[in-house]
């Protein structure tokens, strides 16, 4: 027994000074790579310790980012084994002077009235510059052009066209590739990276309009965008470019502990970002050559369009699968319709067409299409179904059950016991507001789901933009569905303009619970719609005989 723990504690022993002399070694290598010397022992073991402090915390963002929960990856840099509170002195990305170069973070403020030669002379001066003869006009050259740009971007902060201002500092005298290459050692566009570097960011040029600054950023990364195509990429770059913005004047201001910047992935959607990190792939050789879009005859019968749409794309069915697929293209065809009235109003940013799928449920396409990668477990697992619970349940037996039938599991007692609580208030919210429903003073019923122990921050954060689910395809006709209504609530209309314009209404409330229901299945809602005795009336008339309930 003796010598068996001896064993083990010699194995032990050989294992730690193992990957001590490798941590050593790794440390050495980062030394001498980033050029660093510190004042004494006492000194670089503390930088040490945080550099793989550092390390360890970028390692476990990485894992976040291969897994698609978080948009960017991190890197090991210069700035790895520097304290929060340096990093705070820095401007973005850009380390500050050695000790003797201190000017260099302080402002500096052309003389006023001076000439382009005495402001020169001022600022190589305040930096501590210095040039020889053929040197010294290069520098000054790209000085006077960054001072006219400053100058037109204060103007336009001075009418409040942009939100910031600019100033001069020790890069004003260098190109924006000198400043790239010295500050974040970027590589030449197109080069092959290693997984484990830092993604390739994007700098844009000061000054550039924003045509200017797309085209730069389209070329950089080998970008080709036609048309609409374009205009939503350009969009989508701009959106992302002011968040980095943002966050980069947070960190400025200390709000933020690391900068952002702009990477390829910037003129991406949120799916589509994730859909690339968790390697969901398209099934090419499935999918049939690109066929010109439908165009539906204009005045045509819903059979007539059906039978040249099949005809187009070369469909041919027969009766019940025939039905079934005209079903499921009248309701796509509603869908794409209602998202070109948003496109037409400037709602979003891009139109829909009808193409060869239009006759397949979202499930069918994906099953056929489309081949994810295997997730994670935890992240396979989706809602199974709405949760009730029986009358006369404990609070206690309710909560196992809840977790059990969503799968549920706590990282200790401390986080399980938070995630009762806001259960439980949720749960509360939930029945006030289904007593409104019953008692007619709201349009749509909620229900408890696998978000019911999620704060409304918690869930906004996690689940904002998460992919659809398949849509449940209607096969009933309008008509039947109407005449349903009708009965079920008691309607009855003086004229049969005035029971068509009823339809209208309806169907119109229909599409959008319909729209809900298919966010909250996707965990995009937290509460669910349904149809009720008011989903016929207009707006405004909701909204009197809503004042009119209060008032009794």
């Amino acid at each position: 027994m003796k010598f068996l723990t001896l064993f083990c504690l010699i194995v032990v022993a050989i294992v730690a000074v193992t990957a001590t002399e490798h941590d050593d070694k790794e440390w050495q290598e980062y030394k001498q790579k980033y050029e660093k010397v510190y004042s004494d022992a006492d000194e670089d073991s503390r930088r040490k310790e945080l550099y793989f402090k550092r390390k360890a915390d970028i390692e476990a963002h990485n894992k976040k980012f291969d897994a698609g929960e978080v948009t960017y990856s991190q890197g090991i840099n210069h700035l790895t084994d520097k304290f929060d509170d340096e990093l705070k002195q820095m401007h973005g990305a850009i380390p500050p002077p050695a000790p003797k170069q201190k000017r260099d973070t302080e402002k500096f403020e052309p003389p006023a009235g001076a000439s382009i030669d005495d402001e020169w002379t001022a600022y190589k001066t305040h930096f501590n510059k210095h040039y020889d003869t053929e040197e010294d006009a290069k520098r000054k050259e790209i000085y006077v052009n960054a001072k006219k740009e400053i100058e037109e971007h204060n103007k336009k902060f001075d009418a409040g066209e942009v939100s910031y201002s600019k100033g001069y500092n020790q890069f004003t005298d260098k190109t924006p590739e000198e400043v790239k290459n010295q500050h974040f050692g970027l590589a030449k566009p197109h080069e092959h990276h290693k997984r484990s570097s830092p993604p390739l960011a994007f700098v844009p040029t000061a000054g550039a309009s924003i045509d200017d600054e797309w085209a730069s950023y389209k070329e950089f990364y080998g970008k080709h965008y036609d048309g609409e195509e374009d205009a939503k990429r350009k969009e989508l770059y701009i959106k992302a470019k002011h968040e980095v913005e943002e966050h980069n004047k947070r960190h400025e201001a200390g709000d933020e502990s690391f900068t952002k910047a702009i990477y390829g992935s910037a003129d991406l959607t949120e799916e589509e970002f994730k859909k690339q990190r968790q390697g969901i792939k398209i099934r090419s050789k499935r999918l049939s050559p690109p066929v010109a879009p439908f165009e539906p005859p204009a005045g045509a019968t819903i059979d007539e369009e059906w039978a040249a749409y099949k005809k187009h794309f070369n469909k041919n069915y027969e009766g019940e699968e025939d039905a079934k697929r005209k079903a499921i293209y009248i309701e796509a065809k509603h869908e794409i319709d209602e998202h070109n009235k948003q496109h037409a109003a400037g709602d979003v940013s891009y139109t829909k067409g009808i193409n060869g799928f239009s006759d397949l449920t979202q499930e069918e396409f994906q099953k056929q299409y489309l081949l994810p990668v295997d997730l994670p477990k935890s992240r396979k697992r989706r809602s199974e179904g709405p949760f009730t619970v029986p009358e006369g349940t404990s609070t206690d037996d309710e909560w196992t059950a809840y977790k059990k039938h969503f799968n549920k599991n706590y990282a200790d007692e401390a986080e399980e016991t938070k995630r009762k609580g806001i259960y439980i208030e949720n749960k509360k919210e939930i029945h006030e507001h289904n007593e409104k429903f019953d008692a007619g003073e709201s349009t749509f019923k909620k229900g408890i789901n696998q978000f019911t122990d999620l704060t409304h921050e918690e869930f906004k954060e996690k689940h904002a933009k998460p992919l659809p689910l398949p849509a449940k395809v209607k096969r009933d006709t309008e008509n039947h569905v109407w005449e349903e209504y009708k009965k079920e609530f008691n309607k009855h209309y003086e004229t049969e303009e005035e029971d068509h314009r009823r339809k209208e209404i309806f169907f119109r409330h229909k599409a959008e619970i319909d729209e809900h229901n298919k966010r909250y299945e996707a965990g995009q809602e937290t509460s669910k719609k349904s149809i009720n005795e008011f989903a016929d009336l207009t707006d405004e008339e909701w909204q009197k005989k809503k004042g009119g309930l209060h008032k009794h």
